[in-house]
């Protein structure tokens, strides 16, 4: 359940989770996705990964969070935008430095439009605790964006329910409260029972003041 939604599990789906973002997976930020990576980002790269596969190994969180403080100049320096914006963003996560992930997914965003990375930016604006109205217009953007997908889909693709989902849980999150009566309608709407408990948990996420609260922490990645 921790990756159930971000814009990560389905490939569809807007950043969220229950109670631990340990497995997070983070929007896909590349408009070219075929980039080769050079020799010189690979080494970074596998750096990157070794740190995070020895964290459990150091004493204590810090030892971590300094190795990946020192890593990060030459993180920048990796040739695809796909990788280095994926790490980047994961690697603030773990930082908890909110502020340059935002930064982040602004830049990402001025390039082109996602619905999920625009979602998550939402959550970010949420965490730095940005203007409620200012947080409202973020998920009016991502809503926006969500809807175009939705119509892209015939009603019969696997995408179809999980994109509307996102669509109206991003108008409640905008100030539309109507749309919790069309949020209750996909959770009634389901035939399988399991697909009828993710739904109710979403629901959860996006109605429950605990349960969003649980979200946004999760967003503090384990070292």
């Amino acid at each position: 359940m921790k990756n159930l939604i971000l814009p990560f599990i389905i490939a569809v789906a807007p950043l969220t989770a229950c109670n631990s973002s340990e497995n997070i997976s983070i929007p896909d930020s590349s408009i070219h996705s075929k980039e080769v990576l050079s020799p010189e980002s690979l080494k970074i790269i596998n750096e990157y990964n070794s740190i995070i596969q020895n964290a459990h190994n150091f004493e204590n969180d810090d030892v971590t969070k300094s190795k990946l403080k020192s890593i990060l100049p030459q993180l920048n320096k990796i040739n695809s935008a796909k990788e280095r914006n994926s790490i980047l963003l994961n690697t603030y996560l773990r930082l908890e430095e909110f502020d340059q992930a935002y930064n982040l997914t602004e830049k990402i965003l001025a390039t082109e439009k996602k619905p999920n990375m625009q979602n998550f930016q939402c959550l970010l604006m949420e965490t730095l605790n940005k203007d409620k109205p200012q947080i409202k217009k973020c998920y009016e953007l991502a809503s926006a964006l969500y809807k175009i997908d939705v119509e892209k889909l015939k009603s019969n693709n696997p995408k179809y329910t999980f994109t509307l989902w996102n669509y109206y849980s991003n108008m409640y999150q905008a100030g539309h409260e109507e749309y919790i009566g069309k949020l209750k309608q996909i959770i009634k709407d389901q035939k399988h029972e399991s697909d009828k408990q993710m739904y109710q948990t979403l629901y959860e996420i996006e109605t429950n003041p605990n349960e969003r609260k649980s979200l946004l922490d999760s967003l503090k990645l384990p070292n």
